[in-house]
Order: C-alpha cells, then structure tokens, then sequence
C-alpha cells in the first residue's frame, strides 16, 4: 500500500497456473487466460470488508470449526504466510539494528 501523493494505491498481481490476475485497488482489475483478457469490477459501493475477502474468511472459518477438521492445504498456506511474514521481519529488525549502529558511530566521531 502506498499512500504518497495524497492517494492510496494498492496493487496486486498474482499467478496460478494456467491464469494471471491482476488488481489496481480492491474494486477492479484484469484476469489474463489462454491469451485473452476480461476485467474483474466490484460495484464502488460494495463493501470494503467483502472486497478484503474477510467475510469468505469468516464464513471458511465457521465452516471449518462446524466440520472440526482444517484443509490441510489451507493450514500450509497459512502457516507459510506466518513463516514468510516473520522472515521479513526479522530482516527488518536486522537492517534497524545496523542502521542504528552506523549513526551510532559517526555521532560519536
């Protein structure tokens, strides 16, 4: 998300095997198949938690707990989401330590 220049741009480009998709903010964007292109366009008024996907996330959920069972794919999925999102932050945490320990040093110069 970037919100410089007084805008909030979101974009998101995602791949599967056979299809590309790609997303300019959360209403609309572009599916790409077999060599052709089709827009994707949720109504400007829709609701922003049902364009985030957080009701299909809710309702995956209920599901899932009324089952008593989780898909397997779904739970790597999400345990390697975590995965990747703890990485990156300790990479950041590591870039901040040194950041700090380079003005550290020529402060005390």
């Amino acid at each position: 998300m970037n919100r410089e220049y007084g805008k909030t741009i979101e974009t998101l480009e995602f791949s599967t095997a056979n299809k590309t998709y790609q997303f300019s903010d959360f209403f609309n964007g572009v599916v790409h198949e077999n060599e052709s292109s089709s827009m994707l366009n949720l109504p400007e008024w829709s609701d922003i938690l049902y364009a985030k996907g957080f009701y299909a996330m809710i309702e995956e959920w209920i599901r899932s707990i009324k089952v008593g069972k989780v898909d397997s794919k779904i739970k790597n999925r999400d345990l390697n989401t975590h995965y990747v999102c703890e990485y990156l932050v300790k990479k950041v945490r590591k870039m901040k330590k040194k950041q700090k320990r380079k003005t550290h040093q020529v402060i005390s110069l």
